[in-house]
């Protein structure tokens, strides 16, 4: 059975964004999702909002790259600093969040996005992310989950240190 591909959506009006997420968020999209953040960081967006109604589950790599920046976005704050909202996250989402112990960066709500415009569809790059990219951008996301909640060390230790050894052979065979 083949599942349809996951499709991020962005609608973007002034200062704020709305992220709409169908699918599964994971690995796979999050080196575009982390290039799609940091772009919109970069153009002055300070309201984030994910709209989630459609998005089955989140695995740990999206979650860390997603806490990745809302941390960033923290600390380089001004006082102005708005926790992004996460609209309609199912059960299963907002159980995972919990359970790595990260859920207080966010606000959790139902209902509709404050911003219903036109949302474009974000291209894929071009052709899949490269297994080093993947690696690096899972093992910088499991390595924010750790250092936000010690009790995910346990976790994810082994998977970062495998994540650590892969890049380390395959920058040196280049």
């Amino acid at each position: 059975m083949n599942r349809p591909a996951p499709e991020i959506l962005v609608c973007a009006d002034g200062t704020s964004v709305c992220i709409r997420i169908r699918g599964r968020a994971d690995v796979t999209i999050s080196v575009g999702f982390k290039e799609l953040l940091t772009g919109l960081h970069e153009r002055g967006f300070q309201h984030y909002e994910l709209e989630l109604s459609e998005c089955q589950v989140m695995d740990s790599t999206f979650l860390g790259v997603l806490c990745g920046f809302a941390q960033r976005r923290e600390a380089g704050s001004d006082g102005r600093y708005e926790k992004p909202i996460l609209l309609n996250a199912n059960e299963r989402i907002t159980g995972l969040l919990t359970s790595l112990g990260v859920s207080e960066m966010f606000v959790f709500r139902t209902g509709r996005p404050s911003d219903e415009g036109p949302c474009a569809a974000v291209p894929p790059g071009p052709g899949r992310p490269s297994r080093e990219d993947l690696d690096s951008t899972s093992l910088e996301a499991h390595q924010t989950l750790m250092a936000l909640n010690p009790d995910n060390i346990p976790r994810f230790k082994d998977l970062t240190e495998f994540l650590a050894e892969d890049l380390k052979k395959l920058r040196s065979s280049q």
